[in-house]
């Protein structure tokens, strides 16, 4: 017919202008003006929502657009966001999603996905759980130790870095206190080097400052040390002269400390006087018994006590080689000398003449040099002729000591 039309089956904006028919000597002219419809957010409703998740967690957020092929753009606290490997962008149909695979308390803040000409905002909150005590799941068996032994309080939580308060009988625990407070990952460890009477008492982990936060109670014994007693009697010992003497006693418990005595007096070790102990046995070793080490031998341990006596015989000073007569002339130096069968201490023997001590003279000495003892008489004189002696408390020997007059030589 006459008619005729020109259809544009789905307009765009960007179709818009100005179109003529043209029959030859006229021409019609038509302006096409194409306006976008609105592009609108119909899911959600609300222009504005509360949103609270756990964390870590995955969150989604989600709205609905319409036309299903508006463009939109997300916004975090203000600023545009990127998709990346923790946040994810998608869109399917008229949907339209911001995704946080594993969100943390961090990712917290204001969401916005914004239209052409609509926007609506997600107040999204990221709570963590409640920290709970994974391991020991029940509260655990009190825990009896001796003194001086280790104590180990362990708990494991179900977050690596939550804050823990330890107490003691209701008291906050601090380092130093005989303790140390140490964290390995998600457990907890309270660590008693050597327990004593003070560390006994309730000790209480909790996870957190509020009165509600979970706890975890440990119960520690601490057993009273047993009374140190001796548990045997030192028995009276006879030694010789220069023998060793060893006082030996038991004690209970093993590790009881005994304390030393002769006559009276505290012994401290040393080269002579040896201290030794083996389990529950206590030994004191007098060295090379002289005669002023008799007396009474002590031993203590809490409120025991027990003594014996230390005899020391004097081993006899016998002369195996005895004393020679001698002739001099006037005027020459004499050594009379004997040999002991043991080094006698200092005066064990005494020189004597006619059974008498020796007089004081400058010309006299005596001198000992381990088993021999020896009497010098320097230029003698026809007085000093007689019989010499040398003694000990338990032997003796004689000799004659001869002086002759040295003869003028005539010329």
């Amino acid at each position: 017919g006459p008619h005729r039309r020109l259809v544009l089956p789905a307009a765009q904006p960007e179709q818009g202008g100005e179109f003529v028919c043209d029959a030859g000597d006229d021409s019609a002219f038509f302006t096409v003006t194409v306006t976008a419809p609105p592009a609108r957010i119909v899911h959600p409703a609300a222009r504005s929502l509360d949103l609270q998740f756990r964390a870590p967690g995955r969150v989604e957020l989600r709205c609905e657009v319409a036309p299903a092929g508006s463009q939109v753009r997300w916004y975090k606290d203000g600023l545009e966001v990127e998709a990346s490997d923790t946040l994810q962008l998608g869109a399917k149909g008229p949907a339209r999603t911001l995704t946080l695979p594993h969100a943390q308390p961090e990712d917290a803040g204001e969401y916005v996905c914004e239209t052409r000409d609509e926007a609506v905002t997600f107040n999204v909150s990221l709570a963590e759980p409640p920290v709970q005590f994974l391991a020991p799941d029940a509260a655990p068996a009190p825990l009896c130790v001796a003194p001086g032994e280790p104590v180990v309080l362990s708990c494991e939580l179900s977050r690596a870095g939550a804050l823990v308060f330890w107490s003691h009988n209701g008291r906050p625990v601090q380092e130093g206190e005989g303790l140390e407070l140490r964290a390995e990952g998600p457990r907890r460890i309270l660590h008693i080097p050597a327990a004593d009477l003070t560390h006994a008492g309730l000790y209480t982990c909790q996870s957190g400052s509020a009165p509600e936060a979970p706890s975890l109670n440990f119960t520690v014994q601490v057993a009273e040390p047993p009374l140190a007693r001796l548990v045997s009697e030192l028995t009276p010992l006879t030694v010789h002269e220069g023998d060793d003497a060893t006082f030996r006693c038991e004690v209970s418990p093993p590790d009881a400390d005994v304390t030393w005595l002769r006559n009276g007096t505290v012994v401290t070790p040393g080269p002579q006087l040896e201290i030794a102990q083996n389990g529950s046995s206590r030994t004191l070793t007098v060295r090379g018994c002289q005669l002023d080490d008799a007396g009474t031998v002590t031993a203590r341990a809490g409120g025991t006590a027990t003594s014996a006596r230390l005899h020391v015989r004097e081993t006899e000073l016998l002369f195996l080689r005895r004393l020679q007569d001698v002739r001099a002339e006037e005027g020459q130096d004499v050594c009379l000398q004997v040999e002991t069968g043991r080094v006698g201490a200092a005066g064990a023997v005494r020189w004597v003449r006619g059974g008498e001590p020796l007089p004081r003279d400058s010309r006299v000495s005596v001198a000992q040099d381990g088993h021999l003892c020896s009497l010098f008489i320097h230029g003698v004189v026809l007085a000093d002729q007689g019989t010499y002696g040398c003694e000990s408390r338990h032997d003796r020997t004689l000799a004659r000591l001869s002086v002759r007059r040295e003869c003028p030589v005539l010329s």
